[in-house]
């Protein structure tokens, strides 16, 4: 296939992810609704629980095709200010509940926080352990994100993980996968 061909059905895909992501919403009213109703009434028990997976699904679902749409995008950031990746990856790493070891007090660089974070948060998404251990450190002027993943992944969970890796490179930096290694190299101001 060549690249035009390719590059256009990159962009049909993405649109129609975009419409099956709406429609998903909609259902998701339809099934919310008929959860508030079901409830009023004295109905069964497991017939609240299957709505209710059905909902989760339906969330889950639009989530992921979310990242299909992000992903068929260009990344643009937006660096306001040095960002130190000491307190970010701290933050980020808690709010996912993963133990943060810092080897370094301070890694300052010109990151856009925002999209850095959801980088993280892609890229630890798919990790098989609820609790990773990350470790943070300054290895010249640079600075190394790292942590052991086992997990395999979906073909959903690596479109999420593809993205984060694409918001590090549009950073300066890259991803290594080295056997369950994972990598992050960002680069740092002097």
């Amino acid at each position: 296939m060549d690249q035009v061909a390719l590059a256009e059905l990159g962009r049909a895909f993405a649109e129609t992810a975009h419409d099956i992501k709406n429609r998903l919403g909609g259902l998701k009213l339809y099934a919310t609704f008929l959860r508030k109703k079901l409830a009023q009434g004295e109905r069964p028990v497991d017939e609240l629980e299957a709505l209710d997976k059905l909902i989760a699904g339906l969330d889950g679902a639009a989530e992921e095709l979310a990242y299909v749409v992000r992903y068929a995008r260009p990344v643009t950031l937006q660096t306001r200010a040095e960002i130190d990746l000491v307190q970010l990856v701290s933050r980020i790493g808690s709010e996912c509940g993963h133990a943060i070891v810092c080897e370094s007090d301070e890694c300052r660089g010109q990151f856009d926080g925002l999209a850095l974070s959801e980088a993280l948060r892609a890229l630890w998404a798919g990790a098989r352990d609820s609790q990773l251990k990350i470790r943070l450190k300054r290895d010249g002027a640079g600075a190394v994100i790292e942590w052991q993943d086992t997990a395999s992944e979906s073909h959903l969970a690596s479109i999420r993980r593809m993205y984060g890796e694409r918001i590090v490179c549009a950073h300066g930096g890259r991803v290594e996968r080295k056997s369950a290694l994972v990598r992050v190299n960002l680069p740092l101001g002097s």
